[in-house]
């Protein structure tokens, strides 16, 4: 008998293990799918870099998918097997021994551009990070030329239009990061470079050689200037402080890519700041400003004009929509509203208002609103999943019929007893969506053979929903406007309370997002349009058990 047992347990931990080793290599299997895709989708992405002209690898622009990149500077998502990938692109030219030539103005030789592709995906942990692959693009027989835009500390403003004439006819460019641009394919001669911002100009020459790169470093003449943001938010009737991450700049009639400064937010790093300043790279003019760095982050009701002048800062405020994020967990909280005094509850016909008549332990706040008058109604305006209507029963009332949303639900409710009790539930409902609704009393002017008269009562409705999630969940933002490419914000969580939320006031730009929440290993999403300047935008993520869109996993 032992051997038997002893060999049963022995299979028993045989199949655990083997349940155990199946899980893990499925597990191990998916990330290596992931992974294989992704490097996939980096090589197509290397063909079309190379596939492109030398002025549109050292261009910028946005892009929405494969198909619609044009560009050697940009990102963009793709969706494979339910999986999203972002795929970033970047180039650089580099010297013979790989030093990037852009930063390097003594550089003669920079006959290559370097091609970099990034694919990163939300499970790329699992599979060993993100794939990245790097390439070489020989320019077009020619000479090249790199112009730097400069301020009088040498670091490059970015931002600017620069243009460039001689035997080669190429279109305008605007600087990236590091002030830079690159033109290819030039045949030799005499070239002459101009840099134009805000009405202030540079220009320099240089002589082109077939096979060789030249570089030209311009300082706009008015030299530079910086903008300090800070943010306010309304909501509940008033002004709050705020904060953002990023801001964009741009002197009007410019075409992106613009100036955007501040440092996007990430998983465990929060770059939310009250103030976030573009250091002194911007040339003399007047500027528009905007939270966020996305061209649809722009809004008529939020944009602000700076007027820079050289060796200044220019402070403004901006205007941000204050996102307030609800999260609520399997908990419930239920708020009573008196028969009077309650704005959401309506009354139509002739009722009449009993005010502190009663001995304390009757009504709910000692008073009720009552009425015999056939078709006179009570109506409670609520969001809620759950609803009760109190009333006293006594020998003079009746029936009343039930109306929730518009339907009949209860029909000849007797609110008749003998002797007189109080605050008894004469009609309750629950498990409602928690969205807007309506619950009407209606007074029939009938009654039971015992009663003495047909009166009906309303002495308070208590209102029951979902309860805010009691620990800080992670919460995640996608900004889903023009030109962000799904770009991704984690702005720091608060922990909840009843009055604030799961987050409120983290300062996003105007527009359409995605808000994701998640807690014990369940997460949900949301969508809001935070439009709203005065009041506020509102958004309830639900992680309670049965919650319409709840799935396993976490929003990181």
């Amino acid at each position: 008998m032992i051997e038997v047992t002893v060999a049963a347990l022995l299979v028993a931990l045989i199949a655990i293990a083997t349940f155990t080793g199946y899980a893990s290599v499925a597990h191990i299997a998916s990330g290596q799918n992931t992974r294989a895709q992704a490097s996939a989708l980096a090589e197509a992405d290397q063909a079309r870099l190379h596939g492109l002209t030398l002025n549109n690898l050292s261009s910028s622009g946005a892009s929405t998918s494969y198909a619609t990149a044009i560009d050697g500077n940009t990102n963009y998502t793709t969706t494979v097997d339910k999986t999203v990938y972002t795929v970033t692109s970047s180039t650089k030219f580099v010297s013979g021994s790989g030093a990037a030539a852009c930063t390097t103005s003594s550089t003669t030789t920079a006959d290559e551009v370097q091609t970099t592709t990034v694919v990163s995906w939300n499970s790329q942990a699992y599979a060993g990070g993100p794939v990245e692959l790097h390439g070489l693009v020989t320019p077009p027989q020619g000479g090249s030329l790199i112009v730097r835009v400069l301020d009088a500390s040498q670091n490059g403003i970015s931002g600017v239009t620069v243009s460039v004439s001689g035997p080669t006819s190429v279109s305008p460019l605007t600087t990236d990061a590091n002030g830079c641009v690159e033109f290819g394919g030039l045949s030799g001669g005499s070239y002459t470079a101009t840099a134009t911002q805000n009405g202030t100009t540079a220009t320099g020459s240089q002589t082109v050689v077939a096979t060789q790169t030249k570089t030209i470093n311009l300082t706009p003449s008015g030299g530079t200037g910086a903008i300090s943001a800070t943010f306010t938010t309304t909501y509940n009737g008033s002004s709050h402080a705020s904060s953002a991450d990023q801001v964009t700049a741009y002197s009007p009639p410019a075409t992106p890519p613009y100036t955007v400064f501040g440092s996007a937010s990430s998983l465990g790093h929060n770059t939310y700041l009250s103030t976030v300043s573009s250091g002194s790279v911007l040339a003399p003019g007047s500027y528009t400003t905007y939270a966020g760095s996305c061209s649809g982050d722009y809004s008529d009701n939020g944009y602000q004009l700076a007027a820079v002048t050289t060796g200044t800062t220019q402070s403004v405020s901006v205007p941000v929509p204050a996102m307030i994020v609800d999260v609520f967990g399997s908990g419930t909280t239920s708020t009573e509203y008196n028969d009077n005094g309650s704005s959401n509850i309506a009354y139509s016909g002739t009722w009449s208002y009993s005010g502190a008549n009663f001995a304390p332990g009757g009504d709910y706040d000692a008073d009720e609103t009552w009425s015999n008058a056939q078709g006179s109604s009570a109506t409670i305006t609520f969001t809620g999943t759950s609803v009760q209507w109190l009333t006293s029963y006594a020998a003079n009332h009746g029936y009343a019929n039930v109306y929730l949303d518009g339907s009949l639900v209860a029909s000849n409710v007797n609110s008749y007893g003998n002797p007189t009790t109080y605050q008894h539930v004469a009609y309750s409902a629950s498990g409602l969506a928690n969205t807007s609704h309506t619950l009407e009393i209606l007074v029939d002017n009938t009654k039971s053979s015992s009663s003495a008269g047909t009166f009906v009562t309303v002495d308070a409705f208590v209102v029951g929903a979902p309860a805010l999630l009691a620990t800080a969940p992670v919460v995640t933002l996608t900004d889903n406007n023009t030109g962000c490419a799904n770009q991704e914000n984690y702005p720091l969580t608060q922990a909840p309370s009843p009055t604030a939320g799961a987050l409120v006031d983290p300062g996003q730009p105007y527009g359409n997002w995605t808000v994701c929440a998640s807690s014990g290993g369940e997460k949900n999403t949301a969508t809001v349009a935070n439009t709203s300047y005065t009041t506020g935008n509102v958004v309830n993520v639900y992680l309670a058990s049965g919650s319409s869109g709840l799935t396993t996993g976490s929003c990181t």
